[in-house]
């Protein structure tokens, strides 16, 4: 029967839309014909798209090379139009020559086809199709970008991505949210795994300053300071400065109080960090602590003055101080300084005041902890957890599923 005849087919088509590649081979019969197999059932084919009244095939037929002693495969490529109301293996459908081109869908299902012929080599033929083409795997690609100078690399995947119709932002945006989960995995080892905060110092211990945690934190969030910048203000906070000098030191150059971060935007916002191990409430509740209230930390409170002290200090002596960063003056006209804003980060309120309990003291202790931070009007306190919430939502657009 003609592969072209109207009539109802007598043969299979493998659907690559639903099945595996792995299931079939290419085998050669005691006739000498080769043929397409799963060991039960012959395929001259393939499903390549599979619609509710469309499909696009394409058929597979093999002829003996005389130069090669191997079977050259002959493709032609189709769209099907069923029947509506009938059920496809019992009707006769109508074909239609189609032109498949780089636009036409089940072309991802076509390269797996190729990629199938190709690697029976034994077998098979593809003649000059070899010599222009290779059928090649996504460590290839890698392999093949990486060898490339940045300019060429950057080239070539715009070049990818306009051929296969990717909008360059939407690129962009990927790449953009795969370098933020990837900075959120990062940042949920460092809130639970000791381990990993020594794995990290040791990692970057070119770049980071001073010893104990705190130095590692600081690290962390200057090099992804996105998780401040849409995290900790209404207002988008552009980029941050480190170790800022907010004061005016005597002679001795003592009383120099600094800020471990500063936001820059359209108005400077301070950013003093503690730990997540730093207890913001003390194990138990001490005798100057009234009913329905909790003994804050020695740590807490030192850490709460010092951001009182380092925004007094820098709301008086900005006017007399350049801005700097990375060895450039910034313009004050531009990015002023007004009763500025102090974001303190510390503790883990999951670990320390875990939503979940109902013990009487916990409650107390979350009461007292979240009436302290509604009545501090410049000093916003976050903790680390809530920061990493926060982040994980502004990304996967959902809180994050904990068991």
């Amino acid at each position: 029967m003609g592969l072209f005849n109207n009539a109802k087919p007598d043969y299979k088509l493998f659907d690559l839309t639903t099945r595996d590649l792995s299931e079939i081979e290419i085998k050669k019969s005691a006739s000498n014909h080769c043929y397409i197999t799963d060991g039960k059932d012959n395929y001259s084919g393939f499903i390549l798209c599979n619609k509710t009244d469309t499909q696009t095939i394409c058929e597979v037929v093999f002829f003996p090379s005389s130069k090669s002693g191997l079977y050259i495969p002959r493709l032609t490529f189709s769209k099907i139009k069923v029947s509506t109301g009938e059920e496809k293996d019992s009707q006769s459908p109508t074909k239609v020559r189609i032109a498949f081109d780089g636009s036409e869908e089940g072309v991802d299902e076509f390269w797996k086809m190729i990629g199938f012929l190709s690697s029976f080599k034994e077998l098979v033929d593809l003649g000059e199709f070899t010599g222009n083409y290779k059928v090649v795997g996504i460590d290839d690609v890698v392999l093949h970008l990486k060898d490339l100078e940045e300019a060429e690399r950057i080239k070539e995947i715009v070049s990818y991505a306009q051929k296969s119709g990717v909008e360059i932002e939407d690129l962009v945006g990927t790449a953009l949210q795969t370098k933020r989960r990837e900075t959120l995995a990062r940042f949920r080892k460092l809130l639970d795994d000791p381990a990993y905060v020594a794995k990290y110092r040791e990692h970057y211990k070119a770049e980071i300053k001073g010893a104990g945690d705190e130095a590692v934190w600081h690290h962390f969030l200057k090099a992804n300071d996105w998780l401040l910048g849409i995290n900790l203000d209404i207002r988008f906070i552009d980029d941050f400065t480190d170790e800022v000098s907010v004061g005016n030191p005597d002679t001795a150059n003592r009383d120099n109080p600094k800020a471990d971060l500063m936001g820059l935007a359209d108005y400077t916002v301070l950013v003093e960090l503690k730990t997540p191990n730093t207890d913001i409430f003390t194990p138990v509740k001490t005798s100057d602590a009234r009913a329905g209230t909790w003994s804050f930390t020695q740590a807490f409170i030192e850490g709460f003055s010092q951001c009182l002290a380092q925004k007094s200090h820098w709301d008086k002596e900005s006017k007399g101080k350049d801005l700097v960063k990375d060895g450039e003056v910034l313009s004050q006209e531009r990015i002023r300084t007004v009763d500025p804003k102090t974001i303190y980060i510390v503790g883990n309120k999951q670990r320390e005041l875990p939503i979940e309990s109902m013990q009487k003291d916990l409650l107390v202790k979350r009461d007292t902890f979240e009436r302290f931070r509604r009545n501090n009007r410049n000093v916003e306190i976050i903790t680390y957890d809530e920061l990493y919430e926060r982040a994980y939502f502004i990304v996967n657009g959902r809180p994050e599923v904990t068991s």
